[in-house]
Parts: C-alpha cells; structure tokens; sequence
C-alpha cells in the first residue's frame, strides 16, 4: 500500500495476486468499458448498484482478471489508476 493524496492506494501487483480475495470495493468491467476507461482515463459509475464505497481505490478486473485500481471522485467519478504499460495496450485494442 502506498498513500498517494491521503488515499491508501494498493499496488497493481497486490492487486493482481490478491484481489480475488477482496469482499468489496471490486468493479468487473466489460472489456468495451475496459478500454473505453483506459482511452478517456476515467468512466461515470453508479457507485451505489456497484457496491462501491466512496471516495477511495476500486480494484479493477475484466473478464476475471484483476487488472489494477481505479480513484473512484466525488459522486461517480472513476479515474484510471492502471499502469501506463496496461492502459496504452488496452487503448489500442478493439473488443472482441
């Protein structure tokens, strides 16, 4: 974990590894989303009907896969956290 802003941010490898053992705070997004999130950097969510507290970090996954974190803002403001190297090669992908 690292304090980034006064948030306890977790590291993208601990989320990778540990993240299917988390009981909240866990968005499943559809790949379109996915790589919609990671183009515009960030994505609109009902934290509410998600299950999200906030403000703080999301875990992110698609497809089953913990991916890394999201700072979800304000009401329903999700801002991409992923690393760089994961966010330009989901930029570039087309869904499926």
């Amino acid at each position: 974990m690292r304090n980034v802003a006064g948030y306890l941010k977790p590291t993208t490898v601990f989320i990778q590894r540990f993240g299917h053992l988390a009981a909240k705070n866990v968005l499943n997004l559809t790949m379109e989303d996915t790589i919609r999130f990671c183009k515009e950097g960030e994505l609109v969510v009902d934290p509410a009907s998600k299950g999200l507290e906030l403000p703080g970090y999301v875990m992110v996954k698609v497809e089953g896969h913990f991916l890394g974190a999201g700072l979800l803002l304000e009401k329903n403001r999700l801002l991409c956290r992923l690393p760089k190297a994961i966010r330009q090669a989901l930029s570039k992908a087309t869904p499926w």
